[in-house]
C-alpha cells in the first residue's frame, strides 16, 4: 500500500497469504479465508462469554456454532447463486457446491441465519428473539472481518471518486500484465509515478515497472510490449480495465538497465469495503456495550431490531457508492443489494417497534400494580 501526496492510496495487496505444494498439489491460503475463519473463532469466544453470563451451557454453544456455520455458508452461497446469477446456476446446479470458486451474498447469509436460529431456539427451548439478540452481536463483528477480506481481494469495489482518500486498485492490472509478459520480464510492480498529476477525467498517474530476468533482452521487443501488448492486455481483462486506463494516458516505455517503465491512468475509487467494515465494527461495539449494561432488562428483539435497521440502512446507502456486481443490475432503479436490503430493513423495524411496545406495556403494567 502506498500513499501519495494527494492522499490517493495505491492498493496492491496480494490476496494470497501463502502458497505451497502438498503431495504434488498446489495449495493457496488467502487472506479472505483467514479473515472468514477468524470471524467464527472470535465470534465463538464472545458468544462463550455471553452464554456463560446468562447461564447457558457449553453444549448449547457448540450446537449453536454448528448451526451458525451451516446457516452462514449455505445461506450466503445460495443467496449469491439465486439472487445474482440464477440463470447460470439453475442451469449448472453442481456449480452451486463449488464454494471455493467464490460467490457469497451477505443477504443470503442473513436470511439463512434468521431461519436456522428459529429451529435452534425450538430445539434448545429458548425464545427465538433471545438468541437473535445475542447472535447479531458477533454477526456485526463478523461483517467487519468479511469486508476486510473483500478489501484484501480487491473486490466489491466502489465507484470512481475524486475524494483525496480514494483507493487505486491495481492488482488486476498487475495480473493482466503478468499473463501477457514475455519471458524476459521477471517481475512487475505498480506505484504512483506522479502524485501531483490528475488528468481531465480525475484519474491519477500510476507507474508500471517491469524488471528483467534477462538484462540483454531485445529492446525493440520490450518497447513493443510496453507500448502495444501491455495496453492491449488491460483491454482484454475487463477487471483490469476497471482500474487502469491506457487509453486515457500512456507514456512511451522508458528503458534503463534491467528496468522498463510505462505510465498509465489509474482510476481512484471509493474504498467501500472499508466503509462497511468500520460501520460493522462500530455496530458491534454499540450492541455489545448495550448487552453488557442491560442484559437483565433488555426487551426481546431490541438488539436484533437495531442491528437490522442500522446494517441494512447503511447497506442501502453504500450501494450508491459501489459498482454493480452483475450486468442486469444496470437496468434496475435500485441494484440487487438495495432491493434485498429493503425487506430486511422493514423486518427489523417491525421487530424494533414490537420491542418498544412490549417494553412500554411492561412499564405501564408495573405502574398500575
Amino acid at each position: 500500500m502506498h500513499l501519495s501526496l494527494l492522499g490517493y492510496i495505491l492498493w496492491d495487496q496480494d490476496p494470497i497469504l501463502f502458497s505451497t505444494d502438498i503431495f504434488g498439489n498446489h495449495f493457496e491460503a488467502r487472506w479472505y479465508g483467514l479473515l472468514f475463519a477468524l470471524s467464527f473463532i472470535v465470534g465463538q469466544y464472545i458468544m462463550a462469554r455471553i452464554f456463560a453470563a446468562e447461564g447457558k451451557t457449553e453444549k448449547q454453544l457448540e450446537s449453536l456454532t454448528l448451526y451458525m456455520i451451516a446457516a452462514t455458508v449455505v445461506g450466503a452461497r445460495l443467496g449469491h447463486c439465486l439472487f445474482y446469477e440464477p440463470d447460470y446456476y439453475l442451469s449448472h446446479p453442481i456449480e452451486i457446491l463449488k464454494v471455493w470458486k467464490g460467490g457469497l451474498a451477505s443477504h443470503g447469509a442473513s436470511i439463512g441465519m434468521i431461519g436456522t436460529l428459529y429451529f435452534w431456539a425450538r430445539k434448545e427451548k429458548v425464545t427465538w428473539l433471545w438468541i437473535l439478540d445475542r447472535v447479531v452481536i458477533v454477526v456485526a463483528l463478523g461483517g467487519a472481518f468479511i469486508r476486510l477480506g473483500n478489501l484484501m481481494n480487491s473486490e466489491i469495489i466502489g465507484k470512481p471518486t475524486d475524494m483525496p482518500s480514494a483507493f487505486l486498485f491495481v492488482n488486476a492490472g498487475k495480473q493482466a500484465a503478468t499473463a501477457s509478459a514475455p519471458g524476459a520480464i521477471k517481475s512487475i510492480s505498480i506505484t504512483n509515478a506522479d502524485s501531483t498529476y490528475t488528468n481531465a477525467s480525475g484519474q491519477a498517474r500510476a507507474a508500471v515497472t517491469f524488471t528483467f530476468s534477462a538484462p540483454g533482452a531485445d529492446p525493440l521487443l520490450l518497447r513493443n510490449y510496453g507500448s502495444r501488448q501491455f495496453p492491449s492486455s488491460l483491454f482484454q481483462f475487463e477487471e483490469a480495465h476497471e482500474h487502469l486506463r491506457p487509453e486515457e494516458y500512456l507514456s512511451a516505455p522508458k528503458l534503463s538497465p534491467g528496468l522498463m517503465e510505462v505510465s498509465v491512468a489509474a482510476v481512484p475509487r471509493h474504498p467501500t469495503q472499508i466503509y462497511e467494515s468500520v460501520s460493522c465494527l462500530l455496530l458491534f461495539a454499540g450492541l455489545f456495550a448495550t448487552w453488557q449494561r442491560r442484559k437483565a432488562t433488555l426487551p426481546a428483539g431490541r438488539l436484533f431490531g437495531v442491528f437490522m435497521v442500522v446494517l441494512f440502512s447503511l447497506r442501502f446507502v453504500y450501494e450508491f457508492l459501489k459498482e454493480n456486481q452483475v450486468e442486469f443490475e444496470e437496468e434496475l432503479t435500485f441494484n440487487m443489494g438495495q432491493a434485498l436490503s429493503i425487506p430486511l430493513l422493514l423486518f427489523g423495524l417491525a421487530i424494533l417497534a414490537r420491542s418498544y411496545r412490549k417494553s412500554q406495556s411492561s412499564k405501564t403494567g408495573q405502574a398500575i400494580s
